[in-house]
Order: C-alpha cells, then sequence, then structure tokens
C-alpha cells in the first residue's frame, strides 16, 4: 500500500545547514521524496511529521498539510498503483498535479522536449495545436477538453470546408497529445476524450499503378534531363521496395557491399530497438545508383547543383511526375510515393507474404496485431531477395 507522509532527510542538509522539507512515498518497500520549498532552520525543528519549536509552526504546518492532501488526492486517483514501481507512482502524482494547471500548448512543448519529430511532422502538430486553441481558447486546461469538446472541434473543422482526411490529421494529433497525457498521468481514464470518440474515415488514395504503367514510365524516353533523372529516381525507389525518398537520399551506397541495410527514418523515431531492414540491390537498381552517385556516396538528385532539403527536393520529383502523368496519359495520380505503393500492390498481387512485403517496405511487425504466428517465424533477407526478385521479373 502507498502511503505519503512529511519528513526531512538529514543527509540532505543544505551548504547553509537548513533544511528542506520533504514529502515521502513508500510503495512496494521503497521510498522516494517530493521535496517542497517549506524551510527550517535544524532537523530539531521537525518531530513526527509536524514542524515544531518555531514562531510560524502552525502557518507552515497548515501550508504542509495542504500539500499533503493534493498529492493525496492525486494518488488515490490513479489506478493500477500496484502495478507501478515506487518512482513511477511518483511521477504519476506529481503529472497529476501538473495537470491541474496544465493548458494544451504546455502539453504541447512537454511532448516536444521528449520526442524527437521531422520538420514536417512539426508542422502538422502546430496546424493541429493551433486549431483547436482557435476553437476553444489558449488558456483550457486538458483536464477540460472533453468528447464534447472534440465533437464541437470536428463540426468547426466541417463548417470551415476543409478535407476529411485534413480534419483526421488535425484530430490525430490532438488524440495523439492527450494519449501522451494519459501515459503521464496528466490526465484519468475518466476524462480522456477519445475514449469514445470516432476518428473520421480514412480516404484510401488510389495511387497506385499498374504493371504495364510501370513499365510505360521506365521505357518512355525523354527529352529533358530533368524528366530523365526524375523517371529513375522514382524506379530505383520500386526498384528498392519502395524505399522512401528520406531513407534513399540518405544512403551511403560505397560502403553499402552491394546490400540495402537500413533503418527506416519514419519507424525509428517511435522504436529505436527495431531490428533494420537487409535485402540485396538487384541489379536493376545497380546501373541507377551508379550513374547518379556523387564523390559522397549518395545519390545526385540535381544535375548542376547541391540536393537541396528534402521537401525541395520531393516537391521538384513530383512537379516533374505530374508532366510524366500527363505526357503518358496516367489517369491515376502519379507521385514519388507511387512508387511505394505499387510495389506494396504489385508484390500483394503476385501472392508475397504480408509479412515479407512489411519487412521490404519497412513496417513494423508487431506479433500482438498480427496473430500468434508472428511470435514464432520472421521475414529474413533471403525471402526478402526472392520477394523483390519475383516482382522485378513480373515487369520483363
Amino acid at each position: 500500500m502507498a502511503n505519503l507522509f512529511p519528513t526531512i532527510v538529514p543527509g540532505k542538509v543544505l551548504k547553509d545547514n537548513t533544511h528542506k522539507v520533504r514529502i515521502a512515498l513508500s510503495h512496494n518497500g521503497e521510498t522516494r521524496y517530493i521535496v517542497t520549498d517549506i524551510k527550517i532552520d535544524s532537523s530539531k525543528e521537525f518531530k513526527n511529521g509536524s514542524i515544531i519549536k518555531r514562531n510560524d509552526a502552525a502557518y507552515l504546518n497548515t501550508k504542509l498539510r495542504k500539500l499533503v492532501d493534493n498529492y493525496q488526492k492525486s494518488l488515490d486517483a490513479i489506478e493500477c498503483k500496484e502495478c507501478m514501481t515506487c518512482s513511477q507512482l511518483l511521477e504519476a502524482i506529481k503529472g497529476f498535479k501538473k495537470a491541474k494547471y496544465m493548458t494544451l500548448e504546455q502539453l504541447y512543448e512537454e511532448y516536444l522536449n521528449t520526442h524527437e519529430l521531422a520538420e514536417g511532422s512539426i508542422s502538422m502538430y502546430d496546424k493541429g495545436v493551433k486549431a483547436l486553441q482557435k476553437c476553444i481558447g489558449n488558456n483550457v486546461n486538458i483536464s477540460n477538453i472533453s468528447y464534447l469538446t472534440i465533437i464541437k472541434f470536428e463540426h468547426k473543422l466541417r463548417t470551415e470546408g476543409l478535407r476529411s482526411d485534413t480534419i483526421r490529421m488535425r484530430l490525430s494529433v490532438i488524440r495523439l497529445l492527450m494519449r501522451f497525457a494519459l501515459q503521464c498521468h496528466f490526465i484519468s481514464y475518466e476524462t480522456y476524450p477519445f475514449a469514445s470518440y470516432k476518428m473520421p474515415d480514412k480516404s484510401i488514395r488510389d495511387i497506385w499503378l499498374s504493371v504495364n504503367e510501370i513499365k510505360a514510365i521506365r521505357d518512355t524516353e525523354f527529352e529533358k534531363e530533368n524528366l530523365t533523372r526524375t523517371r529513375d529516381i522514382f524506379m530505383l525507389s520500386y526498384y528498392l521496395g519502395g524505399i522512401n525518398l528520406a531513407d534513399l537520399i540518405n544512403y551511403n551506397f560505397l560502403t553499402c557491399n552491394g546490400k540495402m541495410v537500413y533503418h527506416r527514418k519514419k519507424i525509428m523515431r517511435d522504436n529505436k530497438s527495431i531490428a533494420p531492414i537487409v535485402f540485396d540491390i538487384p541489379n536493376e537498381a545497380k546501373w541507377l545508383i551508379n550513374h547518379y552517385l556523387n564523390d559522397e556516396g549518395k545519390l545526385q538528385f540535381r544535375q548542376r547543383r547541391k540536393n537541396g532539403t528534402i521537401k525541395n527536393i520531393y516537391s521538384s520529383l513530383n512537379r516533374n511526375l505530374k508532366t510524366i502523368q500527363k505526357k503518358l496519359g496516367i489517369e491515376k495520380t502519379l507521385m514519388f510515393y507511387s512508387a511505394r505503393k505499387s510495389f506494396a500492390q504489385h508484390a500483394f498481387d503476385t501472392g508475397i507474404s504480408t509479412m515479407v512485403i512489411d519487412y521490404l517496405i519497412g513496417h513494423s511487425v508487431s506479433s500482438s496485431a498480427k496473430g500468434s504466428i508472428y511470435h514464432y517465424v520472421r521475414a529474413t533477407p533471403e525471402a526478402a531477395n526472392a520477394a523483390l526478385r519475383k516482382v522485378l521479373d513480373n515487369l520483363k
């Protein structure tokens, strides 16, 4: 059973020989402390949990009792205390107290301080937070964000004429932040606003291309060098298992020894322990890599100047792909991401295991989500090589 009580720690005497009164938490045979701003001049001024022999003892004891009572309320509100260590329980108690005054903006700052986000992700989070602040105000505590708040927020986004996917994106940002608040015990399950809320359906972007459309892109001769380069980079993504641009642009091909061995950047932000993607570079990709390789071992995405930022490269590639789309009469939207979507679809159509497809494109495979067989088997580089060869042979 967890207990809170005021105390001092004789070994923690300050430089001026004074003591700060602490609130001790004892739980599962361990003790941790919350330091208060109450100071006494000597250990003789504290006895049996109370401050004594001081003119202001009554005032300080009242203040101390209020602090203990507030932390006790937080302790009483925490579920599954027996599952936590003493340190975890202490952080949960402090989190509850912190949440009493925490606004959405402060929660967002806390999240940014504890997570590594890409530049594009930060922009997306900013828009979601600002949209909710515009709806409810800047100073609303997160504990007051309710199910009704989220319903009103969704309604306001719809009245602004936003697309369903944009609305879902804004709501997803707020849901993720509130989940973070839940994990940190800034809010409780009783006040979690998304507990019974149904997110808007996600539209499926129909941007995968047929095998014949991929062949047409591969085989067409373009007069302009920038279109040829864009086509080759697009095909390289397809040949390398639908690799994302962020991973392709940072890969060092001089030290790879004919293999792709990498962690998908997007997944690594959330899961540092995931195993790398490993497969042999197919012959179709080797010529393109050698043709566009710079002195640093990376791909040169622009002919006469440095690559620039990934955002600029992505925009440039997609502009050129729009031109290619019109030239070839492709009805579906053609963008760099189409290479990844098309590879995954073609792999599935040729009967390749979804586990191997997940492995090749860098999706994390959860044994709990996928079923018990994923506890016993894993996709291997050999299986990935065979699958990649099967998809690319389908283009011949």
